[in-house]
């Protein structure tokens, strides 16, 4: 049988008073399962590196025969004394009595629950005040399971200490309808949040002990809610703090890795312009050494190199002059038999570019370079005068698109591209009406002349022989 105590006076659910005035509180949770929070000099297990360190005790640690057997009958305490109770000093500390340790049950089975009886009338005021919170003053051996973790192990009990904020949180409190407010005002809870007035209006609309304990339950429950939402959401921030600080530290990577490619390239570029001015030196130095015989033989070879060049652009100027099929034949071609085609076509239009223009002699049995650089020559000369006229000047720069018209800076190729896009142009423009009274090069209208003006003209003319 559970032992049963007689008072006279019920104070609340769990507080009621002796005859003597003795306050007797009833299941008061001393101690709990579960992790702990300690500092890091707190205990014997290594912190390393931690901010905390974190205890665990166990159900079989907890709950040992020895354990909760060295509860009972110790001494309560006001506040954690300096040292352990015993026979030399708890006349001086003890405010009352510890009795009937006990496992709870169900939803209550990590907490290790006592009945105190407080005798000092100071201690019994300060309870009714709002003191409610209890700690345990025990010793234990620690061990050292991970970086900041810990475990308790072989506890012995030496005292219960009424707390204004203990270890175990408001868990660990002396219970009774007006503790409920004094619980759920605590630091850990979220005095603001919508939760505390619900729970607030259950606690007092209570009618029973067991309507009661429903409700700090749910207080409990919703605090160990609240305490894992605030820890998901700084592990939330933090994740995005490091996703962040890697995306910086790669962002910052990629700028030094281009940093240095660009030295790199700055390096090589450096590296490549010293051996070319290296490479001219020798050069100048070897031809400044050199015999007569040494000498023609380096303008021979220097020579015959850029012969083999201009061989090739002559190649290729052939294969873009010669009539559509025959570019492989014309790069092999001796004479300028390919050429005759591309030469009649650009008689045609430089008299469309430049009517009246001179038009040089083909002959069929000439080198290619020569009728190439007359081909060319004729280009140029029907683009020169065409610029001098409004209307061919106009389509020259439009198709050079703001560029300065330069013969002399072009090369054969740019000016037969130059030269074909304003032959089309004035091609077009010929085949295109003009309205009567409209000049067609400049594009201004023409005033009819009467007979009275044509006589006139006549006789400024004649009269000025």
């Amino acid at each position: 049988m559970a032992l049963r105590f007689y008072t006279v006076e019920q104070l609340g659910p769990k507080q009621s008073l002796t005859p003597e005035g003795y306050l007797l509180c009833l299941d008061v949770p001393a101690s709990r399962t579960g992790q702990m929070i300690y500092g890091p000099d707190e205990t014997p297990v290594k912190a390393d590196g931690e901010e905390f360190v974190r205890i665990n005790r166990t159900d079989e640690e907890v709950f040992r025969t020895d354990a909760m057997a060295s509860l009972n009958g110790k001494s309560v305490t006001d506040d954690h004394p300096d040292a352990d109770v015993s026979p030399g000093n708890w006349k001086e500390l003890e405010k009352g009595v510890v009795m009937n340790p006990r496992r709870g049950k169900g939803a209550e089975d990590d907490l290790l629950f006592v009945d105190l009886l407080i005798k000092d009338p100071a201690t019994i005021q300060a309870v009714r005040d709002g003191k409610r919170e209890v700690s345990a003053g025990y010793d234990a051996e620690y061990f050292q399971t991970g970086p900041g973790q810990g475990e308790q192990r072989n506890i012995l009990f030496n005292h219960v200490a009424l707390v204004e904020k203990g270890r175990c949180g408001p868990r660990c409190a002396i219970g009774d309808h007006a503790s409920i407010p004094q619980l759920l005002e605590k630091p850990q809870m979220a005095t603001t949040s919508k939760w505390l007035k619900r729970i607030l209006d259950r606690a007092h609309a209570a009618k029973d002990e067991k309507e009661l304990e429903a409700v700090a339950k749910d207080a409990a429950e919703e605090e160990e809610r609240e305490k894992k939402e605030a820890t998901d959401k700084a592990r939330d921030e933090a994740e995005k703090e490091a996703e962040v600080a890697k995306k910086k530290e790669g962002e910052s990577r990629d700028k030094a890795r281009d940093a240095r490619l660009d030295t790199l390239e700055e390096g090589h570029k450096k590296i490549m312009d010293s051996l070319e001015d290296l490479k001219t030196k020798v050069g100048d130095r070897a031809r400044d050494s050199e015999t007569e015989e040494e000498k023609a033989a380096r303008e021979k070879k220097e020579k015959e190199t850029a012969d083999a060049k201009d061989a090739e652009a002559v190649e290729g100027e052939l294969a873009e002059e010669a009539p559509a099929g025959t570019a492989d034949r014309a790069r092999k071609a001796r004479d300028s038999a390919f050429l005759e085609e591309s030469f009649q076509d650009t008689v045609a239009m430089a008299e469309i570019i430049a009517p009246g223009i001179a038009i040089p002699t083909f002959d069929r049995a000439d080198a290619p370079i020569k009728s190439l650089d007359m081909v060319c020559s004729l280009r140029r000369k029907a683009l020169d005068l065409a610029y001098v006229q409004v209307e061919t000047r106009n389509m020259i720069d439009e198709v050079l698109a703001g560029k300065d018209f330069d013969l002399k800076a072009m090369k054969c190729d740019r000016v037969r591209d130059l030269f074909r896009a304003v032959g089309a142009l004035k091609r077009k423009a010929n085949n295109t009406p003009v309205p009567r009274g409209w000049a067609r090069d400049t594009g201004e209208r023409v005033v009819p002349k009467t007979l009275a003006d044509i006589n006139k003209m006549n006789r400024e003319r004649f009269a000025a022989k």
